[in-house]
């Protein structure tokens, strides 16, 4: 479950709590042509496992940018660290995103 999402004006950032329970991860997502690229660390992807943070990051960002349909999913094993600038959004697809989007006239909210 995705507790909180961040933009930096390209990419979203997802901050997904670990399955222990001990902290959580920051997961990019953003397009570069027609791949969406995946970028966080955690241990999973050490021992050579899918995990369910990439899953549910780039569900959310296919709600986010629901017009984008990147054909390949490469990820990048790198941390991503919480940068001051970066605006804290509505997790997409949530219903608080829903209902600003029907606030704002938006015909696609969902």
């Amino acid at each position: 479950m995705i507790t909180a999402a961040f933009t930096d004006g390209i990419a979203l950032i997802c901050v997904i709590p670990s399955q222990s329970k001990n902290g959580t991860y920051l997961v990019r997502v953003e397009t570069h042509g027609n791949e969406l690229i995946v970028t966080h660390h955690c241990p999973a992807y050490r021992f050579k496992h899918t995990c369910s943070h990439m899953y549910e990051a780039v569900a959310s960002y296919c709600e986010w940018r629901w017009w984008e349909r990147p054909k390949t999913v490469r990820t990048v094993c790198r941390t991503v660290i919480l940068q001051p600038d970066w605006e804290q959004i509505p997790v997409p697809g949530s219903v608080q995103d829903t209902a600003l989007q029907v606030m704002a006239g938006d015909a696609y909210a969902s």
